[in-house]
């Protein structure tokens, strides 16, 4: 499945919402799941036992859900200004002066094999375009 095919599916799918967290929680309530990183729903990890937690947590529900071995696809945003980018997937985000751009990347799930990605994300680390890194 190529970006624009994964477009055409996500639309599809989920056509009250592009893959952004916040706005999947509000057009669709009732799919809606969160599961927490850290024990006592603590936000960020700080030592490395709650890294260590953090990333299990994380691998244990991919693996589950997607199954060790299977073909899955990442789909990252990455904020822009508006006019920035002209090509792919964009979204305008009404209530944001940026827009975001979708990347997706093909790839086979492997138990561990993305916990330097887990981990920015995890961290919050904004500005950063993972796919890019993942190609």
């Amino acid at each position: 499945m190529s970006g624009t095919e994964c477009r055409a599916w996500w639309n599809e799918q989920f056509p009250d919402s592009p893959p952004v967290g916040f706005m999947l929680r509000q057009a669709y309530p009732q799919r809606w799941l969160r599961i927490h990183s850290l024990p006592e729903s603590k936000r960020f990890a700080e030592t490395k036992e709650e890294y260590t937690e953090l990333l299990l947590r994380h691998n244990i529900v991919a693996t589950e859900t997607l199954g060790e071995g299977s073909r899955c696809y990442l789909i990252q945003g990455c904020w822009g200004k508006p006019g920035e980018r002209q090509d792919g997937w964009i979204v305008a985000i009404e209530s944001e002066a940026l827009d975001i751009q979708f990347g997706v990347v093909e790839t086979i799930w492997s138990y561990r094999q993305h916990e330097g990605l887990l981990r920015e994300v995890a961290d919050c680390k904004k500005g950063k375009c993972y796919f890019r890194r993942l190609r």
